[in-house]
């Protein structure tokens, strides 16, 4: 089976027929079927598969939450989608939230929502092969540290200028990595290209001016490298929607603190890179996502990213809207201040603007 190929679960030939159709529209994969829970579980004992559709009307309720508990145990990256009937909808929050289920689908479907279904389910299963692969990508570098780091604990070394030299290798490849993953998540999007670099500029003028140690200048500079790479897990379909964003689409785009801190957690930075990156969509005034904390409960690294993020995101073009000059950026920036953004951070941000060009970098 093909790594974006279909499996649908079901005794009733047309479902797979419509599912072949409308597959055959974008994606050139077969589509197989089982008639049974007993043999699709065969079938993926010897196949790969990317996304699984189960019929709601083959078995009860309850035998349905363990086929698709036990799909998700031993194939956890396969996307589960449930076809249920018009009048078979029993306990259906129980199957949703006891399997994980990622879509329902209605047998009354129309061609285009089920094509979207299937699209989703496929986009999805391709973001998480690239987390999970950028995850090991991080597990690696982190292992080759630690390694590096006992040697350097066993031997003892005591020349100074060794000791420099290694732990210039290290921040070289420990950058590297940074750099890599900011790159992968601004590909998705040509009109975020530099974002992050920039952002990660405003960061270290306004973290200098605060007196910031070096550590912690260069901690904050990595999370504004990273402050996005969750954004690796969201569809481009939503990451380039050029009109205003669902509730559920939105909700999904929230996602991407987390899936962030997930994946830079990991990384031994020296600095709670990782809580910068979970909290710099958190507001001031506690209306922020993913948990609506406020004031100083939120990271000073956070709070300073936050503002040098959106005052960037304003003035680059977007695909919902077109780039606003600095200076209604910047008015911006003033009239939410104390909302969104902390003030003693905006008046910092603001003292940059009042030097002369030839001493910023923008």
């Amino acid at each position: 089976m093909l790594q974006n190929s279909v499996l649908v679960v079901s005794n009733d030939r047309e479902i797979s027929h419509k599912i072949s159709s409308i597959m055959s529209k974008d994606y050139s994969q077969p589509i197989f079927s089982a008639p049974s829970f007993e043999k699709a579980l065969i079938t993926l004992a010897k196949e790969k598969c990317s996304v699984l559709l189960a019929d709601n009307d083959l078995y009860t309720s309850h035998i349905i939450i363990n086929f698709l508990r036990q799909v998700k145990s031993l194939w956890p990256d396969i996307i589960r989608v449930l076809i249920v009937g018009n009048n078979n909808i029993d306990n259906l929050d129980t199957i949703i939230n006891g399997a994980e289920i990622f879509r329902v689908c209605y047998k009354n479907w129309n061609r285009n929502r089920l094509y979207k279904t299937l699209k989703d389910s496929i986009s999805h299963y391709t973001s998480q092969k690239h987390i999970h692969k950028l995850t090991s990508i991080v597990q690696t570098q982190n292992f080759n540290l630690q390694k590096i780091n006992k040697i350097l604990e066993e031997k003892i070394i005591n020349k100074t200028e060794e000791i420099i030299e290694i732990n210039d290798r290290l921040s070289v490849s420990l950058l590297a990595t940074v750099q890599a993953l900011s790159q992968a998540v601004e590909a998705k999007d040509i009109l975020t290209k530099g974002h992050s670099e920039r952002v990660a500029q405003f960061c270290i003028y306004m973290a200098s001016e605060m007196n910031f140690s070096e550590d912690e200048i260069n901690g904050l500079r990595m999370a504004a490298l990273l402050h996005d790479v969750g954004k690796i897990g969201i569809s481009e379909n939503i990451l380039l929607k050029p009109d205003k964003l669902s509730s559920s689409e939105l909700t999904i785009i929230q996602q991407h603190p987390i899936i962030g801190y997930k994946i830079v957690e990991p990384i031994p930075f020296g600095w709670d890179v990782a809580k910068v990156v979970l909290q710099h969509h958190e507001y001031f005034n506690g209306k922020g996502y993913p948990y609506g904390i406020k004031g100083n409960e939120i990271s000073i690294g956070a709070r300073i990213l936050n503002v040098a993020d959106a005052f960037d995101a304003m003035t680059c073009d977007r695909p919902y809207r077109l780039a606003l000059s600095k200076f209604k950026a910047l008015e911006e920036i003033k009239t939410n201040t104390g909302n969104q953004f902390d003030p003693d951070v905006v008046n910092i941000f603001l003292k940059l603007f009042s030097l002369p060009k030839t001493n910023r970098f923008f």
